[in-house]
């Protein structure tokens, strides 16, 4: 161990893995000078990786959007199934959002969760022929729907949200003998 007053001192039981100053590597030895950044190239290219896995997955999200809404529509939808592509495409469809994003978890947790599992729940009731149809007609529209229905909608259970809390309040606090 070195000692002085530049010297780092290691605690017992400490040991630091010896890292290779990139001033003293030699090109002809081991851990040339392309070798220094390995490690971060492996990280940027997992995360590329992913970056194209979730684009991917977006863009499946937003054709499966675009079917149910026309699987909505379908009379060879089941009920159950119709009522639930129904309401998963007027939501994900919408304008604004039942809960807004700007509320730090909820905001992005009711996209991140509510959506995907009505999708799934939808998919699951709906036929494997009638879902790549309408998958390929989704596809074939490329553009995505606005739903002025799931904007009514949600202007709706905010307003109820909102005349629920204020007739509480009205009756706590004039009705209270």
């Amino acid at each position: 161990m070195l000692s002085g007053p530049g010297a780092r001192r290691t605690p017992p039981g400490f040991a630091f893995a010896s890292v290779p100053n990139p001033d003293r590597i030699d090109a002809g030895s081991e851990q040339g000078p392309g070798t220094a950044g390995c490690g971060f190239l492996i990280l940027r290219k997992r995360i590329l990786n992913l970056a194209d896995r979730l684009k991917v997955a977006a863009k499946r999200l937003k054709r499966d959007v675009v079917a149910l809404w026309l699987a909505a529509r379908d009379p060879d939808t089941p009920l159950a199934a119709r009522l639930v592509a129904f309401l998963t495409a007027a939501y994900a469809l919408s304008p604004i959002d039942l809960i807004p994003d700007v509320i730090p978890v909820l905001g992005l947790l009711d996209d991140l969760v509510l959506v995907p599992a009505g999708i799934w729940l939808a998919l699951r009731l709906i036929p494997k022929t009638q879902i790549s149809r309408l998958r390929r007609q989704a596809e074939a529209i490329g553009r995505r729907p606005k739903s002025r229905l799931g904007l009514v909608l949600v202007v709706a259970i905010w307003m109820s949200g909102l005349a629920l809390v204020l007739h509480v309040t009205w009756s706590r606090l004039f009705t209270a003998g």
